[in-house]
């Protein structure tokens, strides 16, 4: 397990600990796990808006152990005037695909982890249906039981996380390796895991028409393939944008032509769309605002 962490990038004057980590899963859960992130704050003295976690669109369900303090999801009226409501995060909570970026938010300090899980790597394992999750929150135990909630319970026992995540793999290799459908490969991105979905999908003999190959797909991950790609083509976008940064050449108009967007403006509402932001203030904010710590945890991967 290769564990990847950030300073806290606040102005607080704690920053000596790190606020964040990303975990990435071992070679044989690599097809069915994307990353583990950690949130700790119990070391930082964060101001209300710096409590504010925000989140992309995206195609994985997560898992979430909150070990200490409150979680609560942000709804966003779009109604000009009305007050955001809220609702506590569970303790040991699944959320399905999102569809559309999400904020949270910690009315005080916070340890938790979250697992991703690629929809149909959890679907195999689990024989959940993903469709009825999307967007939605809901205590792990309102759709598992036995073992495997058990499995995932012992997460809050006592030791080390590092020695509970550990253990939680090893038992999760077992799993994977008797429920793994055939096809299934070494995947780092969403653009791998798409690109060898749609593979999977097509060479399956369980029909070949267009039809079959979209509900197919749909059946193992609650969206499309089109809705699928949207997500890929903006992870390639994001990586493309941190090798501009870094080479001193980040020209919005450039990188929407280099990744296949018809334009600027084009690519600046699908970046919206998934994020909630506009390319421009999100390249600020990222580098600024604290609440944007899991973009700048994200990055690290590429």
């Amino acid at each position: 397990m290769q564990q990847i962490t950030m300073n806290n990038e606040s102005n607080n004057k704690e920053t000596a600990k790190s606020s964040c980590a990303l975990f990435l899963p071992s070679a044989e859960l690599s097809g069915c796990i994307f990353a583990f992130i950690l949130r700790d704050t119990r070391h930082l003295l964060l101001k209300e808006h710096e409590r504010i976690n925000r989140f992309p669109a995206s195609p994985l369900c997560a898992i979430t152990w909150i070990f200490e303090g409150e979680g609560h999801l942000i709804s966003l009226s779009k109604n000009n005037g009305e007050k955001p409501s809220s609702m506590q995060i569970p303790s040991l909570s699944f959320s399905g695909p999102l569809r559309q970026p999400v904020q949270s938010f910690n009315p005080d300090k916070i340890f938790a982890l979250t697992l991703g899980f690629y929809p149909d790597a959890f679907q195999a394992i689990t024989s959940q249906e993903i469709s009825p999750y999307i967007d939605r929150t809901v205590p792990l135990n309102s759709i598992l039981s036995g073992d495997l909630l058990k499995l995932f319970e012992t997460m809050f026992d006592q030791g080390s996380l590092n020695e509970k995540l550990q253990t939680f793999e090893n038992e999760l290799e077992l799993i994977w390796q008797q429920t793994r459908p055939k096809g299934h490969r070494f995947t780092q991105k969403l653009q791998d895991w798409s690109r060898l979905l749609a593979i999977r999908a097509l060479t399956s003999k369980a029909g070949q028409s267009v039809r079959q190959i979209q509900r197919r797909t749909k059946d193992w991950t609650g969206q499309n393939q089109r809705e699928l790609i949207a997500y890929s083509k903006n992870e390639a976008l994001f990586e493309n944008w941190l090798k501009g940064k870094e080479g001193g050449n980040l020209s919005l108009a450039e990188l929407a032509a280099e990744n296949g967007f018809s334009d600027q403006s084009h690519m600046g509402r699908e970046v919206k769309r998934l994020t909630g932001i506009s390319p421009a203030k999100l390249n600020r904010l990222i580098e600024t605002d604290e609440s944007f710590w899991c973009y700048r945890l994200l990055r690290k991967i590429y």
